[in-house]
């Protein structure tokens, strides 16, 4: 009605944007909240949301939620204040307790760790099956990991600069089962030398 058009005129489009972004980080939540109940866990993973791309959303929230606590940590321990990031409510104090309350998962450092033991042990199951560790790239799921690996391993020339993923213990690991980096032949000779 008018009276209401004009209540909604009086106020700054500024507090009308807050007030969306408060609205989308509640509706997020209790989707999240709906996700764990559905799923007895409060974190949507990556490969979910690829099956699932209704959970897209979902997913890119509990991501930003993430880098805003890495930001709010920060600032806890600098003492300054960093501009929020656009298009999303500032994570406060009570939003963290609500996330934490729920099992929300800040680091998934763990996570990734045991994924990368359970692909580690299922490459030791292949090679005592098919007596090599030369996975085809086909093979499901094992294949694209291996494939991951030497990619990394490239990308770092051999040299000690690690990933995460790929660390020097993990290396040693690997070429202790007898994994190889290198499965193609590469030439040594330039288009030049061959004409």
């Amino acid at each position: 009605t008018k009276v209401k058009a004009k209540a909604i005129n009086a106020v700054p489009a500024e507090r009308h944007a807050i007030n969306f972004r408060e609205a989308t980080w509640e509706k997020r939540f209790r989707e999240l909240e709906e996700y764990k109940r559905t799923h007895g866990k409060a974190h949507v993973e990556s490969g979910e949301r690829r099956r699932h791309p209704e959970l897209a959303p979902l997913y890119h929230w509990c991501v930003t939620q993430r880098k805003c606590y890495v930001s709010l940590c920060h600032q806890a321990k600098t003492g300054t204040k960093e501009k929020k990031a656009v298009g999303y409510a500032s994570l406060t104090k009570s939003k963290v307790d609500r996330l934490n309350a729920v099992g929300f998962k800040w680091a998934l450092c763990d996570d990734k760790d045991a994924a990368w033991e359970k692909r580690y042990e299922q490459l030791l199951e292949y090679k005592r099956v098919h007596g090599n560790c030369l996975v085809p790239f086909k093979y499901p799921g094992l294949g694209y990991w291996v494939n991951s690996l030497r990619k990394a391993y490239r990308g770092t020339n051999g040299r000690s600069k690690r990933t995460r993923t790929l660390t020097d213990e993990r290396i040693a690991r690997l070429e202790s089962i007898g994994f190889v980096w290198q499965t193609k032949f590469r030439s040594c000779f330039k288009k030049s030398d061959l004409t």
